[in-house]
């Protein structure tokens, strides 16, 4: 089944930033998301989650409301990434919609080949040139990158990083993963129904101040498990339709 892209939608771009423990990134992050959206889209908001941060990261989010076009919401306590990009999703006015981490490691002015990419696409998802990582984060990406295709056929250079959607896919793809899965349970979804996926290839800036959320063992088997768990839905669904 393949979708078709309604060329007549209107233009806006909502920008949502996840923020857990970030205050040191998160205004840099909206000014360069700023500047680099506000020139290149007829109408556009960034719309701050803060997922129940303990450092200060609320303050900041709060003086930052005052810029045109930020919103901030905020979650009494750290729910996990997906369930900070929902309520992003649930708030966003306009029909397309970007996630972006605050750790200021994506490059702002990457933004505008999404822009130009989404108009044929459904799904947009950048791939780092350029990993500015430790070997550990590089070995689990690597290991994903091969789950995915062995368990869906997914073939994608970089699954788990910056993404650009049409917030319509969410009318039919629902997410139920709360943590960092959320990114591949939707690519996975949206492949199986239809929608189209292209890539655009993005640079990566080292990471400055904070800690990575994502760098464990036990999230990395964390993601291990629900990839087997949607796998196995796939597989049962696919029965009991027999």
């Amino acid at each position: 089944m393949d979708r078709r892209i309604d060329p007549e939608e209107p233009a806006g771009v909502s920008v949502i930033l996840p923020a857990f423990n970030e205050k040191n990134n998160l205004k840099t992050v909206v000014e360069s998301v700023i500047a680099s959206v506000a020139p290149n889209t007829n109408a556009y908001e960034v719309i701050i989650v803060d997922d129940g941060s303990r450092d200060g990261t609320d303050a900041v989010a709060q003086s930052l409301t005052g810029l045109r076009g930020v919103k901030l919401f905020r979650h009494e306590a750290n729910l996990g990434m997906g369930e900070a990009v929902k309520t992003g999703i649930r708030h966003a006015e306009f029909p397309i919609l970007m996630d972006i981490p605050c750790d200021n490691q994506f490059n702002a002015q990457d933004i505008v080949p999404f822009i130009d990419k989404i108009k044929t696409a459904d799904i947009v998802v950048g791939y780092r040139v350029n990993k500015a990582q430790g070997f550990r984060r590089k070995l689990f990406s690597a290991f994903n990158i091969l789950l995915l295709r062995a368990f869906f056929g997914l073939a994608l250079k970089d699954p788990t990083w910056v993404k650009m959607f049409r917030k319509k896919i969410f009318d039919t793809i629902q997410m139920e993963s709360r943590g960092f899965f959320w990114e591949t349970e939707v690519l996975v979804k949206a492949k199986a129904q239809g929608f189209r996926i292209e890539e655009v290839p993005t640079t990566m800036q080292p990471r400055l101040s904070g800690k990575s959320k994502g760098n464990s063992f036990f999230r990395a088997f964390d993601v291990l498990l629900s990839m087997l768990r949607l796998k196995i839905g796939f597989i049962t669904s696919r029965f009991f339709k027999r």
